[in-house]
């Protein structure tokens, strides 16, 4: 009877110590995945921050450039416009009232002071001088007189540190939607 017992207690020893070491190796699985699972989910979650903070940035650069705006690759804004004034009185040939156009940019003197000049291409057969130039260090603006706005102006924009930047630019959409009736189309 005491061999009895004794098994017993031996049993019971042993499913005690199997006991633990199941509990032991569970605590170490569970203490080596645990935190390998913890660093995935931040890994998730900060390639997700990225993400969205790179498609916002994208988002306001389409912004930007869809204003007729561009920014450069120092991260420095600057933004075409167009303006027109009629010559009044001034009519051409066939009757239509003659305007002056500017084309100009706007920006930060700090951003302005970097650029070293700016060409303006005026691709359409109406122009005599299709292409001028401004080194003004202003607003780098070009005017020209004539009826019509045109849809396309490639612009280059060459900066002091050697980068340069060609820029479409609609000035029909600049001035507003009364001038795509006027536009010239290149």
């Amino acid at each position: 009877m005491a061999d009895l017992h004794q098994e017993q207690r031996l049993e019971l020893l042993l499913n005690e110590m199997k006991s633990k070491e199941r509990r032991a190796f569970i605590r170490g699985v569970l203490l080596t995945i645990v935190p390998a699972v913890l660093a995935g989910a931040l890994l998730f979650a900060v390639a997700q921050k990225l993400t969205r903070a790179s498609q916002q940035v994208h988002r306001l650069k389409s912004g930007v450039e869809a204003t007729g705006g561009n920014v450069t690759a120092q991260n420095e804004v600057f933004q075409l416009k167009a303006s027109v004034e009629p010559e009044l009185g001034i009519r051409g040939e066939d009757g239509k009232q003659r305007y002056i156009f500017h084309i100009y940019l706007v920006g930060s003197p700090e951003t302005l002071a970097k650029i070293q000049r700016v060409t303006y291409e005026f691709n359409h057969p109406s122009f005599n001088n299709r292409r001028l130039e401004s080194s003004d260090g202003k607003r780098f603006e070009v005017s020209y007189d004539g009826w019509g706005c045109l849809t396309r102006v490639d612009v280059t924009v060459y900066m002091k540190g050697g980068s340069k930047q060609l820029i479409p630019f609609d000035m029909c959409n600049s001035l507003g939607p009364d001038w795509g009736k006027t536009a010239l189309h290149t």
